[in-house]
């Protein structure tokens, strides 16, 4: 019986003309679930690389005072030192404006301790006297190169606001990429000690940031660094509210970024729905494709039937069609999702517009459990609409199909 279905299978496939049809049915089917997982994989690659470039630019968390500018005592220190927390370091944060030939923006200034800084973001900072780091689209934008010189505008200070703002020429040591547009775009650096005398603090700071301790069952901290995931962060924080003072809270490192986080995730479900119609609508032409070869290679089907071959069998032989061409359009899509992810990576004009969108380029990220949901949703439909097909195809009795082909 094997062979027989074989031949069958054959007979399905043999003439060019059904051939082509085939691979065409393959070709759409595979490019339809090869969008679907390319969208998915959007959001989500859309999420890896706007946390790892937040996270690049703040660490983990954040550490802010109610009260605005606070001394980084030893009493903080030590609060964040007793869970764990050995990364960190205290940076002054602040707005003003650059000036460079003749253009202007407001931007915001951080005074940074560069080896702390460096160790807590990896940005990787570096100063000589009088220099400053810049964002590569605030470079772009203004046509800034490095060793040009620019003028930051500030208050007079923190005590005695003047009407006159201060201005203070710098030199561009570092033209650096966070991975946003934004930060790219709006944040320069420079080393804590010149800005706090700019501002006349003594030593105060506004942010804290840091990393979360990785620690096993037994509190010995890890080598390894873990994924900071919400469910590892929530433990932290209920941890810190405990030594930290009322005064202070904490904030995640997406927090500025969180509504649009949660919107990406929400509409990621909403638009794999809507896309099952894309396989919907690819699946009728495999359904066209099982009435077509029914209609044009009937009277070898029932030829099989009344030399011996039971419905039961023909309804397998049929499904393992069905299956084939699923199992082939997925293995396809793979090829097209490399495809589409070379293509955001290399291509120029599916660059995204970084001022809108916070990101120019981003990869595809996909998880198993994403494959899994938008191949066995292909399968369903695959199997309720051959399903039907084939129930409609069984009504004809042999008789009734010899009567029609041979008459």
């Amino acid at each position: 019986m094997l062979k027989a279905r074989s031949k069958l299978f054959n007979v399905f496939l043999r003439d060019q003309s059904s051939f082509k049809f085939a691979f065409g049915v393959l070709l759409g089917l595979s490019f339809s679930i090869g969008v679907i997982l390319s969208t998915v994989g959007l959001m989500d690659g859309f999420e890896s690389v706007m946390k790892k470039a937040l996270k690049n630019s703040v660490g983990d968390f954040s550490l802010i005072s109610k009260e605005g500018f606070f001394s980084f005592d030893k009493s903080i220190s030590k609060s964040l030192k007793s869970i764990g927390v050995k990364e960190k370091t205290s940076f002054i944060q602040t707005e003003g404006f650059v000036i460079f030939s003749d253009y202007s923006q407001g931007v915001q200034v951080k005074g940074v301790e560069p080896s702390e800084f460096s160790s807590v973001t990896g940005l990787g900072l570096k100063f000589e006297d009088n220099e400053v780091a810049i964002g590569i689209q605030l470079a772009k934008k203004f046509g800034i190169k490095k060793n040009d010189r620019i003028v930051l505008a500030f208050a007079t200070g923190n005590k005695s606001m003047s009407e006159r703002p201060l201005l203070k020429g710098f030199l561009v040591g570092q033209i650096l990429t966070h991975g946003l547009y934004q930060k790219d775009e709006r944040i320069i650096y420079m080393e804590r000690k010149v800005l706090d005398s700019i501002l006349e603090l003594k030593g105060m700071v506004n942010v804290v940031s840091g990393n979360l301790p990785f620690t096993n069952s037994l509190g010995k901290e890890l080598k390894a660094k873990k994924v900071v995931t919400n469910q590892s962060m929530f433990t932290f924080f209920e941890k810190a509210k405990e030594v930290i003072p009322n005064s202070f809270y904490l904030r995640p490192y997406w927090d500025e970024y969180a509504p649009l986080l949660e919107a990406v995730k929400h509409d990621k479900l909403i638009i794999t729905v809507i896309l099952q119609l894309v396989v919907i609508v690819s699946i009728f032409n495999m359904i066209a494709f099982i009435f077509y070869v029914n209609e044009k290679k009937s009277r070898e089907i029932f030829l099989f039937r009344a030399l011996g071959m039971s419905e039961r069998e023909l309804l397998k032989t049929w499904l393992f069609v069905v299956l084939a061409f699923w199992l082939i359009s997925c293995l396809l899509s793979l090829f097209f999702l490399q495809i589409f992810n070379w293509s955001l990576a290399n291509l120029a004009l599916i660059k995204l517009p970084g001022d809108v969108y916070n990101l120019e380029r981003i990869h595809l990220v996909l998880e198993f459990e994403d494959y899994a949901i938008v191949f066995f949703a292909s399968l369903f439909w695959f199997a309720f609409f051959s399903w039907l097909a084939l129930f409609r195809m069984r009504r004809k009795s042999i008789l009734e199909g010899l009567r029609k082909e041979f008459s």
